[in-house]
């Protein structure tokens, strides 16, 4: 069932919802112009799994494609306490736009969705022009301070509140999993996570 609750008139104007599924009781958000879900989460019980099913970040993307995201890939996934964690981003001429991040919650014991928030998204998703990379994926490599995991992939990242830059981003090991993100026209390095 839906119940309408209200409105926010924050910095996305939202009309605001409760709602009860087979999961259990929570809430949702729309935005005010256009009815984009902004927010969602069922306060579902959850238990852990023995072995977390491998479809699941699927299910977060057929979510996000059937609420109007559109088609999205998978940028990262995590599991705890019987929740996995996928994390999503358009992609556009080849980049993962992680400005439009959206984040989608599962419940692992039953493979449903229980939550997601497309804040960034709401916040930044425009249709951008981006620019051709200066680099290839390669001459990048040899800027990586770490060593890499496979190839790298371009990514536009947010850097400040104004500023996005073209990246060539890594998945590194050294005493665990860093992200080193090289820019693609001038070969420095940007961020790491």
């Amino acid at each position: 069932s839906v119940e309408y609750r209200g409105e926010t008139n924050s910095d996305i104007l939202t009309y605001n919802y409760s709602v009860t599924t087979e999961d259990g009781v929570g809430f949702a958000q729309l935005a005010k112009q256009g009815g984009m879900l902004v927010a969602y989460n069922i306060n579902a019980e959850q238990s852990a799994v023995a072995e977390v099913d491998p479809e699941l970040p699927a299910a977060a993307r057929r979510f996000a494609e059937n609420a109007g995201f559109g088609d999205l890939a998978v940028v990262w996934c995590a599991s705890a306490q019987g929740v996995t964690y996928v994390n999503l981003t358009p992609v556009k001429d080849g980049a993962l736009l992680y400005p439009d991040l959206i984040k989608v919650k599962l419940d692992e014991s039953s493979g449903r969705v229980t939550g997601l928030d497309a804040m960034h998204y709401v916040f930044n998703h425009t249709d951008r022009t981006l620019p051709s990379p200066v680099l290839t994926a390669e001459e990048a490599a040899e800027k990586v301070p770490l060593p890499t995991v496979g190839g790298g992939r371009l990514a536009l990242i947010p850097m400040d509140e104004t500023r996005e830059v073209l990246t060539y981003e890594f998945e590194c090991e050294s005493d665990g999993t860093y992200f080193v993100y090289i820019d693609a026209a001038t070969g420095e390095e940007v961020n790491i996570l």
